[in-house]
């Protein structure tokens, strides 16, 4: 799975030109990754969240209060490689679609991470973002 990811054809030819995406300022795709793909990353995120504590976030505020789960690009380095990988790739295919060479932040532990929020209580599920 994480093998096919990394040499996917999807995710390093462009479905956009540049020149379009710096028009729209924005880019969708659809189907980017399959469900099997994403179920495969979300799972792994899972198990390590199962072996180890997930360090919580915590801000109170006014306007918007923050309360979430983060592992850091360091434990990603280390226990999650192919979400490094991921990373890696997307960075690869949006360079294609800026039309430009945007590199990640030199910064591993912040370059890089997976922030997580339980579901609310009308909400269903939990909410997991790779950043």
């Amino acid at each position: 799975m994480v093998e096919e990811t990394r040499t996917n054809p999807k995710l390093f030819s462009p479905f956009i030109s540049p020149e379009e995406f710096a028009a729209k300022g924005y880019c969708i795709k659809h189907d980017f990754f399959t469900v099997q793909e994403c179920e495969f990353f979300l799972s792994r995120i899972e198990d390590y969240r199962r072996a180890r504590d997930v360090p919580r976030i915590r801000r109170e505020s006014r306007e918007r209060s923050l309360n979430y789960g983060v592992i850091d690009g360091l434990k990603i380095k280390k226990y999650l490689p192919e979400i490094q990988r991921l990373y890696r790739d997307v960075n690869q295919t949006v360079n294609s679609i800026a039309g430009q060479n945007l590199a990640p932040l030199k910064n591993t532990q912040v370059g890089i991470n997976v922030n997580s929020r339980r579901p609310a209580a009308n909400i269903a599920g939990t909410t997991t973002e790779i950043n």
